[in-house]
């Protein structure tokens, strides 16, 4: 009764069907396999409004903060080039090549950028390069621990974007496996791709 009586509000949609405000979404895949292309592309639709792969339309839009770990920065650089954003949709995408781990100071700022900036979306390439110093990936607790602070950050409609690696195929199989590391990251995501 009390769900009919009171039904709880759906999240509102970033990219329809794909990605909702609010969520913790993990992007996995194995070396070179364009995860950082895919979440590029997701930041410049959530930053201009242009469907996604120029297929899914976009019904929420806003700011997008993009650490980025993984790729040289001036090659990085080169693909925001090549994207040719508008000048007004190009100051709604940022991206930071700072050394920062996740941390209660980090979580501070990040919360403090939400919302004086109304970010919508930040992505985090690649996850490895943010936990913090001496974490056990594969320990599902410090795991937890280390993603808490992000998970509690989707009250404010920012949603999180975290690029990992899968693990390594296995040498007598060929076949990798999913999301390198503990249970808990692909658990504590709200969208899995």
């Amino acid at each position: 009764w009390e769900v009919e009586e009171s039904p709880r509000k759906k999240p509102i949609p970033l990219i329809d069907n794909l990605i909702n405000q609010g969520e913790l979404i993990t992007l996995t895949g194995q070396f070179d396999t364009f995860k950082s292309t895919v979440a590029l592309e997701i930041a410049r639709s959530v930053a201009s409004g242009e469907p996604f792969m120029g297929h899914f339309p976009m019904r929420s839009t806003g700011p997008v903060l993009i650490f980025q770990k993984e790729i040289h920065p001036a090659f990085f650089d080169e693909r925001l080039a090549n994207m040719h954003l508008s000048p007004e949709y190009g100051k709604c995408m940022w991206v930071s090549y700072e050394d920062v781990r996740f941390s209660k100071l980090f979580t501070d700022r990040l919360t403090q950028a939400i919302h004086m900036s109304g970010l919508r979306l930040v992505v985090f390439d690649p996850l490895t390069n943010f936990w913090p110093t001496g974490i056990e990936e594969n320990n599902n607790v410090s795991v937890a621990h280390a993603l808490e602070p992000l998970a509690r950050l989707r009250s404010t409609g920012c949603a999180f974007l975290l690029v990992h690696h899968d693990t390594k195929p296995d040498t007598s199989t060929g076949i990798a496996g999913r999301a390198r590391g503990g249970s808990v990251i692909l658990n504590m995501s709200d969208v899995r791709v």
